[in-house]
């Protein structure tokens, strides 16, 4: 299951990201892959460190993100979606934006919970690695990563 399917086809995703199962106990969510590269950080998907990130690994401690955000801000989103779509009724705006307006709103407030998130605290190596202490930062790929986009599925064609 999709996150697209979880939130009724309507959010912000990083590319390829599927979150119906845990990741396994190896540290590594089943099938992931690294793009080119020998282990280098490019190397290694956003989908899978957004993964670990939310659900935690045996090395790596659970700072969810995602879930508070859908927890937090969904009911919100649904509202802003009922308002689009009456608005798409009345001819304010076109029906495609329904979802694409819905998608970068919850977009940004997935940025916001990454963003909001200060525990558990990192381990003193990657404080020392990265030169700061805030968790789900580095390099800033996975929080550009939530970016709205609405992708029909492939049974409703492309």
């Amino acid at each position: 299951m999709r996150v697209l399917d979880t939130l009724e086809g309507v959010t912000g995703i990083p590319s390829e990201a599927t979150y119906a199962k845990r990741p396994k106990a190896s540290g590594k969510s089943k099938g992931a892959k690294k793009s080119k590269g020998s282990g280098s950080k490019a190397s290694v998907r956003v989908v899978d460190v957004a993964e670990w990130q939310e659900y935690g690994t045996p090395r790596i401690p659970s700072r969810p993100y995602f879930r508070p955000a859908i927890a937090a801000r969904g009911s919100d989103w649904n509202r802003q979606r009922n308002m689009f779509v009456q608005q798409a009724i009345r001819g304010f705006i076109a029906p495609e934006q329904v979802f694409s307006r819905v998608a970068l709103i919850a977009a940004g407030d997935i940025q916001q919970a990454i963003k909001a998130v200060t525990a558990p605290p990192l381990n003193p190596h990657t404080v020392a690695r990265k030169g700061f202490s805030k968790p789900l930062v580095d390099t800033g790929r996975m929080w550009q990563s939530f970016t709205g986009q609405v992708r029909k599925r492939a049974s409703e064609g492309a």
